[in-house]
């Protein structure tokens, strides 16, 4: 789950150093924001303080970002969320969880005890027996990735949809602060409703974003918030703790070597102590208590359109969880779409890495080949459809993953899926930019145009292409 993130990271900082591609407006006049923070400070269930400002430059725009601090009057702790404007009022939104990483900007005694460890801002794996004393679940086992952020690190994450105009909220979990995942669902809930009944977010233009334990974070407060995000895209979710819970324990007899078990049982320690903190027992034991984090509960209550990336490579989180999500939403008729990326060859549990995809073996997933789906999934539903989208990509990795799906339906794998992300890119709205600069910009039609024609061999022109490649992968 938290190797993930890091890479994350890792992809935006370089992002920044290669594209130089701009298509902006500038920010909106500063009197409207500063109505803005007078209203926040005004609301009744909660109040704020501005802990900081600072700026983030992207494509040669400056965004202004504020830290801030939102403490509950119902006595909870205190929820640390990062502002990126875009406009003045009512703005189009993506909400992103950000479970893990440390941040550096906050008054709270927890964070700068795990900052000032050595190589924080690297990211290192520490022992969560080692972390702050007054962590509310009692350490015992469990190696934890950290990395700390500046406030520009963490206003990267939202970089692609600040391209299009697009604000951004972050609501930091601070995974290291201890507590448990229900509480996590809730505070992205209440930080979330409250700019939006501040008026900072339209949420009529709200789109929900989370990787690993932040697609189940946003997944379960799309369903418990009183505004449901337009759009949901998670990563190699976690979507139910049943059966992630069952898992933890039954991957430890996948392979007979003792420090592949250990090293299992040591990674999934602290998720298991974050489980139990609200469930109080095992699935086993106490069903009822996990009840509400299962996919058919999911299902049922889901009103977002809802997309979801996986790799069956996946030793974190089964894929069968995204699988049998999107078939119990397409049978309750519910808008979804489903991308994974299938391998010829199962895990192989004595030499796979503990992640979400397998990179070092060079094909499956990775964050280059996937976000130009999910940038164009979320903002073809929070933008209007008249305005142009730049979505940004690479075009040979995204190219690469496409011949590998195309293998796999040689294989006789079921790839009908790709017609769902196929068809958002065939908007002309769509502006494909390739920030490696292999290509030049073209228009999401034209690059399905493109690739329909040479790996696949299905060539037609390009005004009647979208609807013959439906025709194909039905």
């Amino acid at each position: 789950m938290k190797p993930f993130l890091k890479l994350l990271l890792l992809f935006f900082s370089t992002v920044t150093i290669l594209i130089f591609f701009t298509n902006c407006s500038t920010n909106s006049n500063s009197a409207n924001l500063d109505q803005n923070q007078n209203n926040l400070n005004s609301t009744q269930d909660m109040t704020s303080v501005s802990l900081s400002e600072s700026s983030y430059t992207f494509l040669d725009k400056t965004f202004k970002t504020t830290q801030y601090k939102l403490t509950p009057k119902d006595g909870s702790a205190a929820i640390y969320a990062q502002w990126v404007s875009n406009c003045a009022y009512k703005c189009p939104t993506v909400v992103i969880s950000n479970p893990y990483s440390g941040i550096d900007w906050t008054d709270d005694l927890i964070d700068q005890q795990w900052i000032q460890k050595p190589n924080a801002y690297s990211g290192v794996f520490v022992n969560d027996s080692l972390g702050p004393q007054n962590s509310s679940i009692d350490a015992t086992l469990g190696n934890l990735f950290f990395q700390a952020q500046t406030p520009a690190q963490t206003a990267s994450m939202g970089a692609l949809f600040l391209t299009n105009n697009v604000s951004v909220l972050i609501v930091n979990n601070r995974f290291y602060r201890g507590r448990n995942l229900k509480i996590y669902v809730d505070e992205f809930k209440k930080a979330t409703q409250y700019f939006i009944g501040n008026n900072y977010i339209n949420s009529d233009q709200m789109a929900f974003w989370g990787a690993s334990l932040g697609g189940f974070i946003t997944s379960y407060a799309s369903i418990e918030t009183l505004y449901p995000p337009k759009a949901l895209a998670v990563l190699t979710p976690l979507l139910d703790l049943k059966k992630e819970y069952l898992y933890t324990d039954a991957v430890l007899g996948y392979s007979n070597k003792s420090d592949v078990q250990f090293a299992y049982q040591d990674f999934f320690a602290p998720y298991k102590r974050r489980i139990l903190d609200f469930t109080k027992a095992t699935p086993t034991a106490n069903p009822s208590a996990f009840e509400p984090y299962t996919l058919s509960y999911l299902a049922q209550n889901l009103k977002s359109d809802f997309l979801t990336i996986h790799d069956t490579w996946d030793t974190l989180v089964p894929v069968d969880q995204s699988l049998e999500l999107t078939n119990a939403l397409i049978a309750k008729n519910k808008n979804v779409t489903l991308i994974v990326h299938q391998h010829a060859n199962n895990i192989n549990w004595d030499t796979f890495k503990r992640d979400h995809a397998q990179s070092d073996l060079n094909e499956g997933f990775t964050n280059e080949n996937s976000y130009l789906f999910y940038t164009s999934f979320i903002l073809n539903r929070i933008l209007p459809t008249a305005q142009n989208k730049i979505l940004l990509y690479d075009f040979n990795k995204v190219s690469k993953m496409l011949v590998e799906i195309k293998a796999s339906e040689n294989r006789g794998q079921n790839i009908k899926w790709l017609k769902g992300s196929f068809n958002e890119l065939c908007s002309t709205n769509n502006s494909l930019v390739d920030y490696t600069h292999t290509i030049g910009t073209i228009t999401g039609r034209y690059f399905v145009q493109q690739a329909m024609k040479n790996i696949w061999g299905l060539d037609k022109p390009e005004d009647i292409i979208c609807s013959e490649m439906l025709k194909y992968f039905n």
